[in-house]
């Protein structure tokens, strides 16, 4: 009798920790849509932080699992290129003023939120909440909000009051 109680016990413990993963699917209007991943994406990029300001061009494509992308200035001077997998984001080739390993850990945090939050198996999507804002998509997740505002722009603060402004740049073929 205390056998199949105990069978019982480990069962139901079984099924409540697989309850508790996260791996729904949502609905369009509630995913990020950081990028299509079947096409290079270029977004307009502004970096505000500690009242200094950097602005560029991110171009980002999906390549098997992994998002690979550069961010530039307008002049095509490379700040840094990045991997960002479910798991996690990696900075590499960083300007020398910015290789900082402590930049590199603020970047690669939220470069991994922008990228791994619609992905179901990913930490970000399970640690994440979303609701609406009048019309705004908001993220939340820990100290980091993402919003997705109505004209498709796309705006990230962290607890480092860092804030990420992206705007797609359409291309030539797609209008």
């Amino acid at each position: 009798m205390r056998r199949i109680i105990v069978w019982i016990g480990l069962i139901c413990l079984l099924q409540a920790c697989a309850a508790g993963k996260n791996t729904a699917q949502f609905s369009e209007s509630m995913t990020l849509q950081m990028a299509n991943p079947n096409a290079t994406n270029r977004y307009k990029t502004t970096i505000l932080a500690g009242g200094n300001n950097i602005t560029g061009i991110l171009v980002v494509k999906r390549m098997n699992d992994t998002w690979r992308g550069s961010l530039m200035n307008e002049f095509g001077v490379k700040m840094f290129d990045f991997i960002s997998t479910t798991e996690k984001c990696s900075i590499l080739n960083m300007v020398p003023m910015m290789d900082k390993w402590y930049i590199k850990k603020v970047i690669a945090a939220d470069f991994h939120l922008l990228f791994a939050v619609d992905e179901p198996d990913s930490k970000a999507c399970r640690r994440s909440t979303r609701s609406f804002e009048q019309d705004t998509l908001l993220i939340k997740e820990h100290s980091r909000t993402v919003q997705r505002f109505p004209n498709g722009e796309i705006r990230l603060q962290n607890k480092k009051k860092i804030i990420y402004h992206f705007i797609k740049i359409e291309d030539e073929t797609s209008r």
